[in-house]
């Protein structure tokens, strides 16, 4: 069999249905190599930890646009993707979380003091133990402002308007690199939720 035959049946990744790469998971080690070098590569092209934070936000947004369009790819038809403010969440929560770091979210919480803002925490994010911040940066750069970028792009794309998305690291004795995700919606959208449920 000559070698042009044999790589003729080959298929492409790109040409593979996109329900059969769905089991598919990128290993830990690709991921932190990726992130690292991601950060690494932010680092040299900012002033400030405002700037590199930004940066990587704007990474994770990307990340977050294309995961939900591969998400609503795979779901069975019709394929539907989340408008409401509840649905957005429970689908940020399990089937990103465990696509990007192979389980949920450690919380997904409702502000006591604020209606329109909502907490996603994770305990052991991968972006926490795999960032080697410099020293001068420590206590002040918050890793999981990708993260914050992947919650904020995933609203984007879902339709739902976000003032505001940002990561905290709100680690404690028990879980030291905890990073906790805040997500305030825009005016108007609980109110829209509140009018489609009357429908």
């Amino acid at each position: 069999m000559s070698g042009a035959a044999a790589g003729a049946r080959r298929t492409s990744l790109l040409d593979r249905p996109l329900n059969k790469t769905k089991g598919a998971e990128v290993s830990l080690s690709a991921f932190a190599f990726l992130y690292s070098e991601m950060l690494q590569y932010s680092q040299r092209r900012v002033s400030g930890i405002q700037d590199l934070e930004k940066r990587l936000a704007d990474f994770g947004r990307a990340v977050g646009v294309r995961y939900l369009a591969l998400h609503t790819a795979r779901t069975p038809p019709p394929h539907k993707r989340p408008l409401r403010v509840l649905a957005l969440l429970r689908s940020i929560h399990t089937p990103l979380w465990t696509a990007l770091f192979g389980r949920a979210a450690s919380s997904l919480e409702k502000s006591n003091d604020h209606p329109r803002e909502f907490m996603i925490s994770d305990a052991a994010p991968a972006v926490s133990r795999f960032a080697s911040v410099p020293r001068e940066m420590r206590g002040f750069l918050t890793p999981g402002a990708f993260l914050a970028g992947v919650v904020g792009g995933m609203a984007d794309a879902s339709g739902v308007a976000v003032e505001a998305c940002t990561a905290h690291a709100t680690g404690d004795d028990a879980a030291p690199g905890r990073v906790t995700v805040l997500i305030r919606f825009a005016e108007g959208v609980l109110e829209r939720d509140a009018m489609l449920d009357e429908k």
